[in-house]
């Protein structure tokens, strides 16, 4: 009889005068295969939510910025001073904001249906858009600077 430690843990005792080989039961290691099988499909489910609510969430931001309605998600809002925030023409700036904001809900519905459906080719349109978007904020803050 050997008794197996490691440390200050104790493994256990393993007969080795016993008339059956000595044999490692995988049922456990099924059942825990299974068991972490199971919890990926649902955690894959949960992370699928969560980024189909993000991308509601910035959907509803862009129509709202569209709208010029709500609070205005621009830097060059946020940081201005209260007299210049008076005397700012806002139209540009929610349009920026609204345009960024439905990108991104694009990028999250997108993300949302390669985590559902794992294809591999859907991250490289998401790679594009948020390309596209680091351009056009880029571009259009150049633009809207350029017309005060």
């Amino acid at each position: 009889m050997i008794q197996l430690s490691h440390g200050s843990a104790h493994l256990g005792r393993v007969n080795l005068n016993a008339a059956r080989p000595l044999t490692v039961s995988c049922y456990n290691f099924r059942k825990a295969a299974c068991a972490l099988t199971q919890m990926w499909v649902y955690m894959k489910e949960v992370f699928t939510l969560i980024f189909f609510i993000l991308s509601i969430s910035a959907f509803v931001l862009s129509i709202r910025s569209f709208k010029n309605k709500g609070f205005l998600f621009n830097n060059a809002y946020i940081y201005a001073s209260n007299s210049e925030r008076e005397r700012m023409d806002k139209k540009p700036y929610y349009r920026q904001s609204a345009v960024v904001f439905l990108l991104i809900g694009i990028v999250f519905a997108l993300i949302a249906v390669e985590t559902l459906l794992e294809t591999g080719w859907i991250v490289y349109i998401v790679l594009q858009i948020l390309t596209a978007i680091i351009v056009y904020v880029i571009i259009s803050s150049v633009l809207i600077k350029d017309k005060k």
